[in-house]
C-alpha cells in the first residue's frame, strides 16, 4: 500500500484529531502489530483481572486491541476494527458524542478516565470505564495512547440498586404516619438525629429545636425513655410501652411508644397517640349504651337480631317483648330465627330481607304465645349495617278497637321521641312539620310548638336544600328509606328519610331522623388516609403484616405481604398456602419460630426464602410475637420485609470486592492504598519492583521508599490530592531493596476508605519506556540533521544549476541570438517569416531560462540582500496574481549571513505560495524589521484563514518553514482563525547560530 494511500484511510485522520505527519520517514506503510514484551503475561494477567487494553499510533492512525479487550465487548478477535471510527460504532449512540471529544482531548494530552456504555451482541447494555495514557517523544510531540478498558456493568447496578433501596427507607421513615425519632448513642447518653413530619405534626417541634436533644433532657418530660433506650440498644430487640403525657399544648395525652433497634448505636422511637381511638372507643361505648336505653324502653315489642354466616340469632328484646314469648326476655336470647319461627317461613325471609337492607313495615297475624289468640300486628323491620336487624312489633289489634288505646300508642310513640337523643321530624310531602322532638327543637334553636307547621327545608341553609327535596322525591318514589350525607360550615349532617304509607301502600308522610356525624366522618376519614399512608408506606418499603386468631384460625393479611409471596390480593389465602411458598430448607426454621412464640409468648424474628409463582426467589426478614387484642383471645402477629435486594446488593458487594481484589493483586502494575500517610494495602507487583515481601512494605510511607530528592514533591502531591487537586501523573524514582534506582510513574487519586480519607497509588515502572524514549531522541535528532544537511545541499544544488543556466545556457542562447541578428543583416534570408520565428523562440529560451534561474535561486537575493529579494517577490506575486502586495522594509538593510538570508527568503516563499493557493486573498502584507542582534519577518493575509490546530492532510508548508526556523534557535508563530485572515511571524537571530550536529 502507498503512502497516500495509507494517509487517505488513517483512522485516525477520519475521527478528527489532529496527528502530526513526518514526510520521508515511512511511517503510513507501517503494519500494525502489538509489542512482544511480555505478552504471555500480559495475556494472562488481562484474563485473569478482565481487564483489557488497546493501543493507539499517533502517527499511522492505527488502534490495536488485546485478546481481553475482544472478550469484553463480545465479539472475535478483529471485530473491533483498527481505527478509531471502527470501535466508536460499538459505543452507545448517546455517549458517542463524548468519546469522540474525550478522543481528540486524550491526543492532546488530556487523558481523563470516562465512563461510557455499549451495545453487547446479546442485546444489553454495558457499561465500561476506560483510561489511557500518552507517549511523547523527547520534544513533546505526541506518539502513541495506550489505555486500558474495565467493564463494570455490575457495579454500576449494584451502587444504583443500594441507592434505591436507601432512599426507599428514607421515604418510609420520612412518610410513616406514626411520629419517628431517630436516636444515636454517644457515650452514655442518646441524641436526637432525625425527626419525620408525623412527629413534628404531634409534638410541633421544629426539627433544628430537637435535634441534638438528649435522652436525659427527654426523661424530665416522659420518665424512663433512656432506660428503654439502653435496653433496646443493650437487648437489640423491640420495647413497647403506653405513656401518659399532660403537657400545655397536648392536653393529657395516652401514648404508645416503641423502640426498635436500628444497629449497635441507633434506635428509632415511634410514638402512637392513643388519646383519639380512646375517645372514639369511649364514644361508641356511649352511643351503645344510650341505643340499649332506647330499646328497652321503646314499649312495643322490639327485637334485635344479628346475622351470624347469614343465619339470624336474636340477640336481645326488650321487656315489651314478653307479651308475645310468654316468657322472660332471657329465654329466648340466642335462639335463630329458624327455630324461632319454625311454623312462619314469612318472618323468616322478612329478616334476611332486611338484612340485604330494606327498611319496612309490614302488618301480620300472629298467635301470640302469652294469650294463644290471634292478633293483627305492624311489624317494622330496620336494618341497621353491617349485620344487625331490629324489628318493632305493634299489635293494632286493640288499636282499631279503642281510640283510647290510640290515645296510648300515640303517647308511647311521642315517650319514645322525647327520648330519643336524635333530631325526629314528621314531614308531609311538601316538608311541612306535622310533629316532632323536643331534640328538633333544641337543635333548631325553637320550641317544639314553634316547629310545628312550618316549612323544614325553610330551615336549611340554601346550599342543602336541593338534597333534601330530593331525598323525599325519592323516598316517594321508591318507598324505600334514604340516607342523606351532606355538609355545611365544615359540619357534618346525616339525615335518615323513611316513609310511611297509607292502606293502599302510596307514601304519605315521611319521618326524618337527623344527628350531626362530624366527629365520626373525620374519625372515618383520618382512618381511611391512615389506611392509605399505611398501605402506602408498606408498597414502597415492601413491608407487609399479618396477624392471626390463633383460636379462631382467622388469618388477616395486608395487600403488600400478598404482592410478596406472589399471591392475588383478591383471593384470600390460609397459613398453609403462605407456608407452601418458603422452601423446604426454610420451612421447619419458619414453624419451629411461630410454636415456639405460641409456647414461650416471646418475640421472634427469622430470615428465610420463598418461590413464587413465577420462580422468582425473594429473601425476607420476618418478625411476630403474640398479643392479646382481646380479652382471652390470643392473637399472632408479625410484619415481613422483602430485603431481596439488599441482599443482592450485598451479594453484588462482596462479588465485586473479590473481583477488585484480584484485578488488584493481577494488575501489572503496581498499587497502593495510602490512609493516614502510611500504606495500608499494596498488591505482589509493587513488592517485586521494590524487592521486598508485602509485610515489609505495608505501614511504611511511601515517600519513604524515594530518592530524598523526590520525597518532599511527593508529600505536597499527596497533600493536594487530598484537598480536593486532580489527579495527574507524576514521575519519581524509588529505591529497590538491593540500593538500585527505579523510575515509575504515579497516579494517585483521593476517596474515602472506612470513614477516612485515603489515596490510590498506581506505580508503573518505566526504566523500558524511558529507555525507549532515549533510543527514539537519538534517531529524530539524527533524521533531523540528515535533514538539514539534505536541504542545504539541495539549497547549494539550486544556486549551482541557477548558476549554470545564467551563465552557460544564457552565454549561448545570447551568441545565438547575435549571429541569427547577424546573418539577417548581412544577407537577407529566403525564408523571413522562419527567421523572424527563429528569433522568437530564442527569446522565448532566454526569458525561460531566465524565469528558471529566478525560482530556483533568484539572483538578487544573492546580489542585494533578502530586503531586495522580499520587495521583488512581492511585486511578483502582484504581477502574476493580482493580488495587492505592501511590502515594509526597514531604512538600512540588515546584513544577514546567507545561510539566514536563505532560510527567511524560503519561509517567504512559501508563505506566499500559501496565500495563492489557499487564501483567497486580496492584498498581502509583508513586514522585515531587524535590530543588531535578531530580524523578524511578518506576513499577514486577509483571506479567509484557517484553524492552526487542524492540519491539513498532506499539508507540509508550515511544518517546512519550522524545520527551517529550527536551525536557528528561531521562533516561528502562526495566528489564523476561519474568516479572519493568517498572519505569519518568524523571528530569527541575525548571526549564524547553528546548533552542532
Amino acid at each position: 500500500m502507498s503512502s497516500s494511500d495509507a494517509r487517505k484511510d488513517s483512522p485516525a485522520q477520519s475521527s478528527g484529531v489532529d496527528v502530526p505527519r513526518q514526510e520521508g520517514l515511512g511511517v503510513f506503510d507501517r503494519v500494525p502489530t502489538h509489542p512482544s514484551r511480555e505478552e504471555d503475561l500480559s495475556t494472562l494477567a488481562q484474563a485473569a483481572a478482565r481487564v483489557g487494553y488497546w493501543t493507539w499510533d499517533l502517527t499511522t492512525g492505527v488502534v490495536w486491541h488485546s485478546e481481553e479487550q475482544y472478550r469484553i465487548h463480545g465479539v472475535a478477535p478483529g471485530g473491533l476494527g483498527h481505527s478509531v471510527e471502527d470501535y466508536l460504532a460499538f459505543v452507545h449512540p448517546d455517549d458517542r458524542p463524548h468519546i469522540e471529544e474525550g478522543a481528540a482531548a486524550a491526543a492532546s494530552g488530556d487523558t481523563t478516565p470516562a465512563e461510557y456504555r455499549f451495545v453487547h451482541p446479546d442485546g444489553g447494555i454495558r457499561h465500561l470505564i476506560g483510561s489511557s495514557a500518552l507517549v511523547k517523544d523527547r520534544f513533546g510531540r505526541a506518539q502513541q495512547l495506550v489505555g486500558t478498558v474495565q467493564d463494570v456493568t455490575e457495579i454500576t447496578r449494584a451502587r444504583r440498586g443500594l441507592a434505591d433501596a436507601l432512599r426507599q427507607v428514607a421515604a418510609y421513615f420520612d412518610q410513616t404516619p406514626k411520629s419517628a425519632y431517630l436516636w444515636k448513642r454517644e457515650g452514655d447518653d442518646f441524641y436526637v438525629r432525625r425527626l419525620n413530619k408525623a412527629a413534628h405534626d404531634l409534638w410541633g417541634a421544629r426539627a433544628p429545636d430537637v435535634l441534638g436533644f438528649s435522652a436525659s433532657e427527654a426523661s424530665v418530660h416522659v420518665p424512663g425513655v433512656l432506660d428503654d433506650l439502653r435496653e433496646c440498644i443493650r437487648t437489640q430487640q423491640p420495647v413497647t410501652r403506653e405513656i401518659s403525657l399532660d403537657s400545655e399544648r397536648l392536653g393529657q395525652r395516652r401514648l404508645l411508644v416503641s423502640f426498635v433497634p436500628v444497629g449497635p448505636d441507633a434506635a428509632v422511637a415511634h410514638s402512637e397517640d392513643l388519646s383519639p381511638l380512646l375517645e372514639l372507643a369511649r364514644r361508641e361505648e356511649q352511643a351503645s349504651a344510650q341505643l340499649a336505653e332506647y330499646f328497652q324502653r321503646v314499649p312495643t315489642p322490639a327485637y334485635m337480631w344479628r346475622s351470624h354466616d347469614g343465619t339470624m340469632v336474636l340477640e336481645a328484646s326488650n321487656l315489651a317483648s314478653e307479651a308475645v314469648t310468654a316468657g322472660a326476655v332471657t329465654d329466648f336470647v340466642g335462639t335463630t330465627a329458624d327455630e324461632m319461627y319454625a311454623g312462619r317461613p314469612d318472618i323468616v325471609e322478612d329478616l334476611q330481607r332486611a338484612l340485604a337492607g330494606e327498611t319496612f313495615t309490614r302488618e301480620m297475624s300472629y298467635e301470640m304465645r302469652s294469650t294463644g289468640a290471634m292478633s293483627d300486628l305492624v311489624v317494622t323491620y330496620v336494618h341497621i349495617p353491617p349485620d344487625v336487624v331490629v324489628v318493632h312489633t305493634r299489635d293494632v289489634t286493640r288499636q282499631r278497637l279503642t281510640e283510647a288505646a290510640l290515645r296510648d300508642s300515640h303517647e308511647a310513640a311521642r315517650g319514645v321521641l322525647d327520648a330519643c337523643t336524635q333530631p325526629i321530624v314528621l314531614c308531609d310531602l311538601e316538608g311541612r312539620i306535622l310533629e316532632c322532638n323536643d331534640s328538633a327543637g333544641r337543635a333548631y334553636g325553637m320550641s317544639r310548638r314553634e316547629l310545628v307547621g312550618r316549612v323544614a327545608f325553610e330551615l336549611y341553609p340554601e346550599e342543602l336544600i336541593a338534597g333534601r327535596r330530593a331525598a323525599i322525591d325519592e323516598v316517594v318514589r321508591s318507598r324505600k328509606p334514604v340516607v342523606v350525607e351532606d355538609e355545611h360550615d365544615g359540619q357534618y349532617h346525616r339525615a335518615r328519610v323513611y316513609p310511611l304509607t297509607d292502606g293502599s301502600g302510596s307514601v304519605e308522610r315521611v319521618v326524618v331522623y337527623a344527628e350531626d356525624v362530624t366527629e365520626e366522618r373525620r374519625a372515618r376519614e383520618a382512618l381511611v388516609q391512615s389506611r392509605i399512608r399505611l398501605e402506602a408506606a408498606q408498597r414502597i418499603g415492601h413491608l407487609g403484616h399479618w396477624d392471626l386468631d390463633v383460636d379462631q384460625g382467622e388469618l388477616t393479611c395486608s395487600d403488600e405481604l400478598y404482592r410478596i409471596f406472589g399471591l392475588d390480593p383478591s383471593v384470600p389465602a390460609s397459613l398453609d398456602d403462605f407456608l407452601d411458598r418458603i422452601l423446604p430448607e426454610d420451612r421447619e426454621r419458619m414453624i419451629a419460630a411461630l410454636r415456639g412464640a405460641l409456647e414461650s409468648g416471646r418475640r421472634y424474628d427469622v430470615e428465610y426464602r420463598l418461590r413464587r409463582p413465577d420462580g422468582s426467589l425473594r429473601f425476607v426478614f420476618e418478625q411476630g410475637e403474640v398479643t392479646s387484642a382481646k380479652p382471652g383471645a390470643r392473637t399472632l402477629a408479625g410484619t415481613v420485609l422483602d430485603i431481596t435486594q439488599l441482599k443482592q446488593a450485598e451479594q453484588s458487594i462482596r462479588d465485586r470486592e473479590t473481583e477488585l481484589s484480584t484485578i488488584i493483586e493481577q494488575n501489572p502494575d503496581g498499587i497502593c492504598l495510602i490512609v493516614g500517610g502510611r500504606i495500608s494495602i499494596c498488591n505482589g507487583t509493587l513488592a517485586g519492583l521494590l524487592g521486598f515481601s508485602k509485610d515489609d512494605i505495608e505501614g511504611r510511607a511511601l515517600h519513604d521508599l524515594m530518592i530524598p530528592g523526590d520525597r518532599e514533591r511527593a508529600r505536597a502531591r499527596g497533600r493536594m490530592l487530598l484537598e480536593g487537586g486532580r489527579p495527574e501523573p507524576s514521575e519519581y524514582t524509588l529505591i529497590r531493596r538491593d540500593g538500585e534506582r527505579v523510575p515509575v510513574e504515579i497516579y494517585g487519586a483521593a476517596l474515602e476508605f472506612r470513614g477516612e480519607p485515603a489515596l490510590i497509588c498506581t506505580l508503573r515502572d518505566v526504566r523500558q519506556r524511558k529507555e525507549a524514549e532515549r533510543e527514539l531522541a537519538e534517531s529524530r535528532d539524527v533524521l533531523r540533521a540528515l535533514t538539514q544537511h539534505l536541504e542545504s545541499v539541495r539549497e547549494q544544488e539550486r544556486v549551482q544549476v541557477a548558476r549554470d543556466l545564467h551563465d552557460e545556457l544564457g552565454s549561448i542562447l545570447t551568441a545565438l541570438k547575435i549571429d541569427l541578428a547577424e546573418l539577417r543583416a548581412r544577407d537577407a534570408p529566403s525564408h523571413p517569416e522562419l527567421m523572424e520565428q527563429m528569433h522568437e523562440l530564442v527569446d522565448q529560451a532566454i526569458e525561460v531560462g531566465r524565469r528558471v534561474t529566478t525560482r530556483l535561486r533568484p539572483g538578487v537575493l544573492d546580489d542585494l540582500g533578502f530586503a531586495a529579494a522580499a520587495d521583488w517577490l512581492g511585486q511578483d506575486l502582484e504581477r502574476r496574481t493580482g493580488v495587492r502586495a505592501r511590502v515594509t522594509l526597514p531604512d538600512t538593510d540588515p546584513d544577514l549571513p546567507e545561510p539566514v538570508a536563505t532560510a527567511l527568503f524560503r519561509i517567504l516563499q512559501e508563505a506566499v505560495t500559501n496565500v495563492i493557493r489557499h487564501a483567497e486573498a486580496d492584498s498581502v502584507d509583508i513586514l522585515l524589521e531587524a535590530d543588531d542582534v535578531s530580524v523578524s519577518l511578518t506576513v499577514s493575509d486577509d483571506g479567509r484563514g484557517f484553524d492552526p490546530t487542524v492540519r491539513r492532510r498532506g499539508g507540509f508548508g508550515l511544518l517546512g518553514m519550522e524545520e527551517r526556523v529550527r536551525p536557528f534557535r528561531g521562533r516561528l508563530d502562526v495566528r489564523s482563525a476561519p474568516g479572519w485572515g493568517t498572519t505569519i511571524r518568524v523571528s530569527l537571530p541575525s548571526t549564524l547560530t547553528t546548533r552542532t550536529n
